[in-house]
């Protein structure tokens, strides 16, 4: 009984963890994302686009019929909340509390009442939510047993459950501050690009100096290139070799991380079979002043920044999202001029149908952790907790919660190998 123990816990505990080792080896062979595989999984759009870094309403207590307590993420404060309701002075309240007027009934108008909260202290922010009250007596009227009904029309604040607080933006840059890359990225760029000057600023002149220094031609680079550090890839093209998309953007988020920028890469691939549903590598800035992230392109486009027509940067998301709509009119586009190698505002229809052809169809897009080729990048580590997360309108196959299986086996059988250990002594 015990050798049977002994060897189907060693025969589970082995090979489980083979496989998973095996799995790290072959996610890293290729450091770009393809298909599906155990270094992905799906996820929503609120877990890639808003950081657990951010304020964020996490929370909302029913008090009493017509009042709400709301609650903010972790780190969140403010020492008081001035309350205005529909532009009424309500005055101060300790808690970020909220309560609807006695004749709000839900009957007439279905557009919510605005509030209006204001932090006193802390590092809170402005509060603008509008919200729809429906009481439980209507409800009764008609004969349901529902209760209240407090229905969510606008917000300012991103929301999220406390559960998912997702990652954080520095988990998304995936660089270790002390990457010697980052202090040779800010060598080249000494005298160019004020490291102290606003983002917008700092961004559009960071955008110049690499349009500036590296070919706007695309080329289809060698295994050579293609298999290089982001520096060592800044070096070549620098030094005159050309590249495609992956290359420029490589560049770009290293040397906007090392501006104090913070970026992420965005790989957009996926096949069914033989047919690649498409092929394009971008990134995106985070802005803290509009707390969103910005698409960057970086290759042919020549894009530091995509507004929407109320001046709002827009992400690859959003920028899909129009493109499937198409509501691309009034969108504008800051955009590299290589006549005059300044950057220009234009209109993003004014961009050719070819040079928007990437973002046709349905797409995979793949939002990374780092990069495997970074410097003190742990593999396992991000293997095990920031797989790459896939945003897609397809129902994608998850070879992932094979790993899943494979953690279990390994506790079974480090539990079936205690036991026969137990049995021994």
């Amino acid at each position: 009984m015990v050798v049977v123990l002994l060897v189907a816990g060693t025969l589970l505990t082995a090979g489980a963890a083979a496989l998973i080792a095996n799995r790290v080896i072959i996610s890293f062979r290729d450091p770009r994302f393809r298909n599906p595989n155990w270094l992905t999984r799906q996820a929503a759009e609120s877990e890639i686009y808003t950081p657990r870094d951010i304020p964020r309403l996490v929370g909302v207590r029913e008090l009493a019929t017509r009042q709400l307590r709301l609650t903010l993420s972790r780190g969140t404060t403010a020492r008081a909340w001035h309350l205005f309701r529909d532009g009424e002075d309500l005055g101060e309240t300790r808690h970020a509390d909220i309560t609807f007027s006695d004749d709000c009934d839900g009957t007439g108008t279905t557009v919510g009442t605005l509030f209006r909260l204001e932090p006193r202290g802390g590092n809170a922010p402005t509060l603008q939510l509008r919200i729809f009250f429906y009481p439980q007596s209507s409800y009764q009227a008609a004969g349901l047993s529902w209760p209240n009904a407090y229905i969510l029309q606008e917000s300012n604040i991103a929301v999220s459950y406390p559960q998912c607080p997702g990652f954080s933006i520095q988990d998304w840059v995936g660089l270790h501050p002390r990457d010697p890359a980052i202090a040779r990225a800010r060598a080249a760029m000494e005298g160019e690009v004020d490291f102290a000057a606003p983002y917008l600023e700092r961004q559009e002149a960071l955008f110049l100096f690499l349009m500036r220094h590296i070919s706007h031609l695309s080329h289809l680079p060698d295994d050579k290139l293609l298999n290089s550090s982001p520096w060592d890839t800044w070096v070549k093209m620098r030094d005159g070799q050309h590249g495609f998309c992956e290359c420029k953007a490589l560049i770009y988020y290293l040397f906007a991380n090392a501006a104090g920028l913070p970026t992420r890469l965005i790989d957009l691939q996926g096949s069914i079979g033989a047919m690649v549903l498409t092929g394009h590598y971008l990134c995106e800035t985070w802005l803290p002043n509009e707390q969103t992230w910005a698409m960057v392109d970086p290759h042919t486009r020549n894009l530091a920044l995509v507004r929407d027509p109320e001046g709002r940067p827009l992400h690859t998301l959003a920028l899909k999202k129009r493109y499937d709509l198409n509501h691309l009119g009034g969108c504008t586009i800051r955009q590299y001029d290589p006549v005059t190698a300044t950057l220009v505002t234009r209109p993003l229809t004014d961009l050719s149908p070819d040079t928007m052809n990437w973002l046709c169809g349905p797409l995979i897009i793949g939002y990374k952790f780092g990069y495997p080729l970074n410097h003190n990048f742990s593999r396992l580590y991000t293997f095990l907790h920031r797989p790459t997360l896939l945003y897609s309108s397809l129902a994608l196959p998850n070879p992932r919660r094979h790993l899943t299986t494979a953690i279990a086996l390994i506790i079974a059988g480090l539990l079936l190998l205690t036991i026969s250990l137990l049995l021994t002594t």
